[in-house]
Parts: structure tokens; sequence; C-alpha cells
């Protein structure tokens, strides 16, 4: 087992999961207007709108929105822009959506694209049939992907116009189908009319339309005016999202000010634990947030008292002899749209990687080194994709994570992606990490050169992004107390 390599190698690899998970929720819930909009457009007018964001109290970006009236339906334009403090340094965000719906605000077609200081991601995408076709663009390479499609299949950006049209009343709830760019796959949400409410907007007091949203496992709620403008959003992880004059949306604190958002979302333990790296059994209780048992309990993590909860994880040596792979774990052999398995550059890196071995524990172990040795730990604010990935060398937890899922899939190893938290320094910090299944499943941790992943891994989700953004619900309000370890 590799030893690990050190407290700021560590700060970086857990950094971009959250700045990750903020990108999806905001670019899923971007406002847009109502009925007021077929206004603005019959009278030739453009109308954008400009909101402020907020995490935790601090201020850390805006957005912009502006939709246009077409001949067949209506056009929307969406953006972002985030600043955040990094371990010292300027992290900046963007991203973009312009896409076209028909007269239902049904999707027709798309295109997204999220930049950041060291990755480019765009997605196009286009309504055949019954299909959403995609191509996914980054690094120069272009993905072809193709997903079912329900008919009347909506973009996040309709939610508003449509709650206007379905005329929803206090109680009433619907669930929809929407398609995600930023996901590249289409999920139900739910919204939910929860009545009128008063809040002060600008100084003032407004009565509003309080609604709440759920997709991915999160809740989003916003508050609508009698125009149907949307004044105010609020998330998990303290995100807050504020409709202000574009003067005021755009103004940003300064370098000294802004959010150091490694700190933010970090939980504090009173029991320290003086090697974290060599952990083999972990007792923990936690408090603040409701766990499924089901999603979180598996061969390493049992769940041992449901009040308190309390959690005993314990690192898995494999088996001597491994087992054929069952035929319901070939999909985790297989690509998913940022896990490009059979791409050339992935199985000849994979196949370079194993030749000459056999035993899957030797391949197992070869690949975590060569992920090890050969990324630079850098805090890179990005939607990685092992392609990327392998071509820039560069990364934090995530890329680390979906890098090593590629090479050891395309190796013959059945891989996943785990998200949850993992302890350092008196602190747990959201990361990301994998299982590998030689036999039965073992977790394992490329940014750390683990083998085997110590016990104070503690795994909340399994899987690709769209398990992943659950975990926002539980940032800011997660808390774990040691009990024992060894």
């Amino acid at each position: 087992m590799r030893k690990s390599f050190g407290f700021r190698a560590f700060f970086i690899a857990i950094s971009a999961i959250w700045l990750f998970m903020m990108a999806l929720l905001i670019q899923r819930n971007l406002p847009s207007r109502t009925e007021p909009v077929r206004e603005i457009c019959y009278a030739g007018e453009d109308s954008a709108e400009w909101m402020s964001i907020y995490l935790s109290g601090n201020k850390i970006g805006y957005t912009m929105s502006i939709t246009r009236e077409t001949d067949t339906g209506y056009q929307a334009i969406e953006s972002s822009y985030m600043r955040f403090g990094l371990l010292g340094t300027d992290q900046d965000v963007k991203t973009f959506v312009r896409a076209q719906c028909d007269r239902n605000y049904a999707v027709e077609s798309f295109s997204f694209e999220i930049r950041s200081k060291h990755q480019s991601l765009r997605a196009e995408g286009k309504v055949v049939g019954n299909s959403m076709e995609v191509k996914l663009i980054s690094q120069g390479e272009i993905q072809s992907l193709e997903f079912d499609l329900p008919e009347g299949t909506y973009l996040p950006f309709s939610v508003a116009p449509l709650i206007e049209q379905k005329k929803l009343k206090e109680g009433d709830s619907i669930a929809i189908t929407v398609f995600d760019p930023s996901a590249f796959q289409p999920t139900k949400m739910w919204i939910k009319h929860l009545g009128s409410q008063q809040i002060k907007h600008r100084g003032e007091f407004l009565e509003t339309t309080h609604m709440a949203l759920t997709f991915f496992g999160t809740r989003m709620e916003m508050w609508a005016d009698d125009n149907g403008k949307v004044l105010r959003q609020e998330g998990p992880m303290g995100l807050l999202i504020v409709e202000e004059p574009r003067e005021l949306a755009q103004k940003l604190p300064n370098a000294e000010r802004q959010v150091e958002l490694l700190t933010l979302f970090s939980i504090p333990t009173e029991k320290l634990i003086a090697d974290p790296r060599s952990v083999t059994y972990l007792k923990i209780e936690v408090e603040g947030v409701e766990l499924d048992p089901e999603k979180i309990s598996n061969n390493r993590q049992h769940i041992v008292s449901t009040s308190p909860l309390q959690i005993e994880i314990t690192t898995v040596q494999p088996e001597a002899e491994t087992e054929q792979i069952p035929e319901h774990l070939e999909t985790y052999l297989g690509s998913e749209p940022l896990v490009q398995v059979d791409h050339p550059r992935i199985k000849a890196t994979s196949d370079s990687i194993v030749k000459g071995q056999t035993d899957p524990l030797e391949k197992w172990h070869a690949v975590v080194d060569w992920v090890y040795d050969n990324l630079e730990k850098s805090p890179t604010v990005s939607v990685p994709s092992a392609v990327d990935v392998l071509a820039t060398k560069r990364g934090d937890c995530n890329e680390h994570a979906v890098l090593l899922a590629a090479l050891l899939r395309s190796a013959g190893i059945p891989t996943t992606i785990a998200t949850g938290v993992v302890y350092l320094a008196g602190s747990f910090y959201y990361h990301a990490w994998n299982r590998v299944y030689v036999g039965e499943w073992i977790d394992v941790d490329a940014t750390f050169g683990q083998h085997i992943a110590d016990a104070t891994h503690l795994m909340l989700a399994e899987g690709g992004i769209e398990n992943q953004a659950s975990i926002a619900n539980l940032l800011g309000k997660l808390n774990i107390k040691i009990v024992d370890y060894e």
C-alpha cells in the first residue's frame, strides 16, 4: 500500500466535488419568466434577468437568463459565473446553455458548456423521433450518445413557464421528465405548489407563489411574484439565488473576502486520529441528516445502531481466489458518458499498464499505482471525463476516480465510483474514490495511492454524477462523532 503524499495533496484531491455539484444545481434551476415572457417577446424585446448566487451567506457568482419567442416556440439562453477561493487560488466556473423548445416548452435542441481554468466541456443535443442525440465535445474529442426520450420532455429552464401553463393550485403536484444537459440524461422532476407566502425582496414585503422542485434526490424551493417572475431560490449547501439588478448581481467580493470552499464544508471532529491512512476499523455516530440504510450499507459499512445512528467501517481484504464475474455486474465493465472505456487511448493505456498480467489483483494494483504516479495533484474545477484526464494528467479526487474507473473496466475489472467523506487532520472532507470487484467489492483510492482504502472512508453514494448530486443535501448538515478506531 502506498503512503499518503501529505496534507496539501489531500486537500487538492477533495476540492472539486462541491464545485461540480453547485454547477449542476445552479444550471438546472436558472429561472425564466412565465407568462410575461410572451408579452415581452410579442413586443419584440429581449428580457435579461439577473440573479446573485450565495453559498452559506457568501456571494460566489451570478446568473443571467434571456427567453425569446420564435416562429415555432421559444429559445432560452442561460449563463452563470462563479468564483471561489481554493487553497489560496482563485477558481472560476462559467456555464452556458442555449435551448430551443416548442410552444408547449418541450425540448427540441440544446447546447451546454462548462468552462474552468483547466477544462472546457461542451454538449450539443437534438430530438430525433423518440430519442435525444447528443454530441459530447472535450479536448478535441467528439463522443456521440443517444438516449430514449419520453414524449413531452422538458429542459430545466421550462419549469417556471410550465407551472403557469399547468395552472397549479396550492397542494397540487405534478411529475415531469426533464433532460438535464449537465448530466446528459433524462430524469423525473417533481413539482409541488406550496401556496402563497410573503417574502422580503429588495426591502419590500411581496406576496409570492412558493414552489418546491425535487430531482436527482435534491430539493430546490422557489418564490415567484404575481407576474411569474422568479425572485428567490433556495437549495442544498446553503445555496441561495436572488433576483437583483445587473449592476449588483455582477458585483463580487474581492479576492481577500471570497469564500474558501475547503473549510466551508469540512466536518470537524473532537477525537483526533494520528495516522488515518492506516486505520482498518472505525466506529462513528452520525447526526444532522437522515441516511438510507440500504444505500450506505455494504460489505465494509454496517449500521450497528439506528438511535443514535452508528456505523462501523472495516477494511475488506480480497480472497486469494477470485470468482468469475457475475452477469449482473457486467454493467460495471461498460462505458458511460464520462467513463469512456472503449476509447482507443483508454484501451491502449490500460493494456500497456497490465501487459503480461493475468491476476485481477495484480492488474488492479498496477492501475492504481499508475494513476497515482502519473496524475499531477491539482485543484481542478471540472466535470471530468476519463479521456480528458488521460490527456491533461492532472486533477483531484474526481479526476483520479473517473480515470481509474475507465482503465480498470478496460482491463476487465468491474469498477464503480464512490462518493462520501474521508478523515484528515481533525475533520472529514467530501471525497471521491472507487470500488472494484475481485470476487467481492473492495474500496480503493488512487488519490492516496491506496490499493485498499482505509476505514475512514464513509461512502454516501455510488455511481455516476446523478448519484453524486444527491450528496448536496448533506452539505453543511452532516455531523460525525468518532466513537472508536483501530
